[in-house]
């Protein structure tokens, strides 16, 4: 009786079926802090090689969705770079960050995330780390 507790598995959250607008590839932005989501690159990698046929440690393409986050005690203009089906892979820099923002308020609005091409560069060799490249309009283009 005692010693047997029957551990509740929380139910898996839901998908959600959420439109995305795919964003014109004009400038390269850089990916910061994807040195705290390592393990998603290298699932991102991973799965990517083998729907493209790519060997990994090669600059490997992707898509990726740019997702607010206004509630972020930190920056409250974050914008965090998601790979469907994996994760959280970083965020754009603040600086660009705020140059996104009235473009992903908008999309918001019309209940849109914004899609952008991605690239993961690096991890060639054991301990080095994977990093992200997204391609996106001129922010000053809105």
């Amino acid at each position: 009786m005692f010693g047997r507790f029957r551990r509740r598995t929380p139910p898996a959250p839901q998908a959600t079926e959420v439109a995305a607008t795919m964003l014109a590839p004009e400038v390269e932005v850089h990916v910061v802090g994807t040195s705290q989501y390592q393990p998603a690159l290298r699932r991102a990698v991973e799965q990517w090689s083998a729907e493209h046929y790519a060997a990994p440690g090669r600059r490997i393409e992707g898509s990726a969705f740019l997702v607010r986050e206004p509630t972020n005690r930190h920056d409250p203009e974050a914008v965090q770079v998601y790979l469907g089906g994996i994760g959280p892979a970083g965020y754009l820099s603040r600086d660009d960050a705020r140059g996104y923002q009235p473009r992903l308020q908008r999309l918001a609005r019309e209940g849109k995330l914004a899609a952008c091409e991605a690239l993961i560069i690096g991890g060639r060799e054991a301990g080095h780390n994977y990093g992200m490249i997204v391609y996106l309009p001129d922010p000053g283009g809105d």
